[in-house]
């Protein structure tokens, strides 16, 4: 399988993980989805939407 890399899925888990994403997941959540299913987030750490 291959993972498309991208910086954002960083910047998006770290959001989901702080207060921003505590207090409003969802658009978060639709920013990794539009970046595909699983998605490197750094440190061999996988973001997985889909």
């Amino acid at each position: 399988m291959t993972y498309r890399t991208t910086d954002s899925a960083t910047a998006i888990l770290e959001s989901l993980l702080g207060d921003e994403g505590a207090a409003e997941p969802y658009p978060l959540y639709e920013r990794a989805r539009a970046l595909g299913p699983v998605l490197p987030a750094g440190d061999g750490t996988l973001l997985v939407t889909g």
